[in-house]
C-alpha cells in the first residue's frame, strides 16, 4: 500500500503529521486556557522537587477541555506543579499552582466527584481534579487543600 503513494507525498508525510500534531496541541491549549494559566503560573522550576507525586492523572480546564490519564501532579507544601507528558509539552509548559492562590468548590460529572479549582489571578478558568486526588493530597500533606468556597459562603450567609 505504501509503495502506490508518490515518493513525493511520502517524504511529506512525516513533517506534515508532526505540524499537524503541534497545531493540535496548540490549539487546545490555548482553546482550554492552559496557555493562559501559563503566563501567571508557569513554572520556572524555582523550587526543588520536594513532594509527592502521582503520574497518570487526569485533569479537565473549563469542563470540557480534558487531559485524561497524561499529566503528572507534583504536591508540595507550597501548591501543585502539573506538568503533561512530553508528547503534549507545545503549549504546554508545565504550571505551579499554590494553595493560597486557590479556591475550590466540590461538584460531581457523571458520577464522579471532582473538585474545581479556581485561580485567584485568572479566575475565569476552572480545573478540575478528581475527588481521589485531592484526597490523596491531603493525606500525604495534611490539610493544605483550600476549603469549599461554597460551603464558605453558606456559612458566612447562614444558609
Amino acid at each position: 500500500m505504501l509503495a502506490e503513494i508518490p515518493v513525493s507525498i511520502q517524504v511529506l508525510l512525516a513533517p506534515g503529521v508532526i505540524v499537524g500534531w503541534f497545531a493540535i496541541i496548540g490549539l487546545l491549549s490555548w482553546l482550554g486556557g492552559w496557555s493562559r494559566l501559563a503566563r501567571v503560573y508557569r513554572d520556572e522550576m524555582s523550587e526543588s522537587t520536594d513532594g509527592h507525586t502521582w503520574r497518570m492523572q487526569s485533569v479537565s480546564l473549563r469542563g470540557w477541555c480534558g487531559y485524561n490519564n497524561c499529566v503528572s501532579i507534583e504536591a508540595t507544601a507550597k501548591g501543585l506543579k502539573i506538568s503533561p507528558w512530553f508528547i503534549m509539552r507545545p503549549g504546554h509548559p508545565p504550571l505551579f499552582l499554590p494553595f493560597d492562590e486557590m479556591t475550590s468548590s466540590s461538584r460531581t460529572m457523571l458520577g464522579v466527584g471532582l473538585e474545581q479549582v479556581r485561580m485567584t489571578q485568572d479566575p475565569a478558568i476552572s480545573i478540575d481534579f478528581r475527588r481521589t486526588l485531592v484526597d490523596s493530597v491531603r493525606e500525604e500533606l495534611g490539610d493544605v487543600w483550600p476549603e469549599d468556597s461554597a460551603g464558605q459562603s453558606d456559612a458566612e450567609t447562614g444558609a
